[in-house]
């Protein structure tokens, strides 16, 4: 694991490191509940390009979020919506 951030609710956002994973496409930040249960997954940039989450910093309510490729991302910590 690369970050581990905690948010309200006793939930914890995730940033797995990639270098194991053989997809093109990986997506490695996640939130999960008090138990480890997935509560959403993040959705990177469309593209066919490969790519995968590369770091995470929480400002409040949402996480500033940069991509392999170089892309930022504002990630809200309730929903995982891309926000932009």
């Amino acid at each position: 694991m690369k970050r581990n951030l905690p948010v309200e609710g006793g939930r914890r956002i995730l940033l797995y490191f990639w270098g194991h994973e053989t997809a093109p496409r990986i997506r490695n930040f996640v939130c999960v509940d008090a138990h480890d249960a997935l509560v959403w997954q993040a959705e990177l940039p469309p593209s066919t390009s490969p790519d995968c989450f590369v770091s995470i910093d929480r400002s409040g309510d949402v996480i500033e979020a940069r991509t392999y490729r170089g892309q930022a991302l504002t990630i809200c910590t309730k929903t995982g919506a891309t926000l932009s």
